[in-house]
């Protein structure tokens, strides 16, 4: 959550969105490129942030409160719940720069 606070993903695409000249397209493309590559960044941060959480609330609830087996539950849990909420996470930059990027392939000239 913080790596969307600090760095929040706002793209401003003012103008090019409907217009067909091929400068357009090509800051669209560049664009798409940044997105996608803060969205994988995120990604990044978002895991190892919640790793870092976990890890924390491991450790009090392991050597503060003595709860060894509720600390590693709750480890275990909180960490595979993070790691999932991330994946899921919306990258629709990261997928259409992939979807860009085979379909500039696929109409290409021999």
């Amino acid at each position: 959550m913080l790596a969307k606070l600090l760095d929040p993903l706002h793209i401003d695409v003012e103008g090019l969105c409907s217009d067909r000249h091929p400068a357009s397209v090509k800051a669209r493309h560049a664009l798409l490129v940044e997105a996608a590559h803060r969205e994988r960044h995120a990604l990044i941060l978002n895991i190892f942030g919640g790793l870092a959480v976990n890890t924390a609330g491991l450790l009090y609830l392991g050597y503060g409160r003595g709860a060894w087996e509720s600390a590693w539950i709750s480890f275990g849990i909180g960490t595979a719940v993070g790691v999932a909420s991330a994946l899921t996470a919306p990258v629709h930059s990261w997928l259409l720069k992939r979807r860009l990027i085979a379909l500039m392939t696929s109409q290409r000239c021999p």
